[in-house]
């Protein structure tokens, strides 16, 4: 057996071993898991020649080192990628300047309620709401908004 390439390929980590035997090209790969990659990288060399006997003997310890390290740098960046960010709450209790400190002219979110909800829909098939209107029986076909939303509060069984 004549290795001729020793590589590296990340997804899924792994070592290929691209070698010679009889005028002929074959690979063998070494699939890593994420345990292995935890180990420390002279052990994880250790266990890949005990369990993959006669492909590692002709290469350099440090050449397989240096490969092992790459696939570990590179899956750590994978996984710090992946992290969720942390709890934005908590992430502004640990910073008081930005806690009393709001950024200029951004007015705070105010949640819509139902009935806001309600008029947008109405607004975007073209039925306008009179919003100055607070007499539900100044007109005909005029409707309280308002009782509307405290009645649907006021539900107990409710489908919503």
């Amino acid at each position: 057996m004549n290795p001729t390439k020793f590589c590296v390929k990340f997804k899924p980590p792994r070592l290929c071993l691209i070698y010679e035997l009889n005028r002929e090209e074959f690979f063998h790969e070494f699939f890593l898991s994420a345990e292995d990659l935890e180990m420390p990288t002279k052990k994880l060399i250790h266990t890949l020649k005990k369990t993959h006997q006669g492909y590692l003997d002709q290469i350099e310890s440090s050449q397989i080192e240096g490969l092992i390290e790459r696939i570990k740098t590179e899956s750590m960046k994978k996984v710090e990628k992946q992290a969720p960010r942390g709890n934005k709450k908590l992430e502004s209790l640990n910073k008081p300047e930005e806690k009393f400190n709001p950024a200029p002219n951004v007015a705070p979110k105010k949640k819509a309620s139902a009935v806001d909800k309600f008029k947008n829909i109405l607004d975007n098939i073209g039925i306008y709401v009179d919003n100055n209107s607070s007499d539900s029986s100044s007109s005909e076909g005029q409707v309280d908004f308002n009782a509307v939303e405290e009645s649907f509060q006021n539900e107990v069984d409710s489908d919503y």
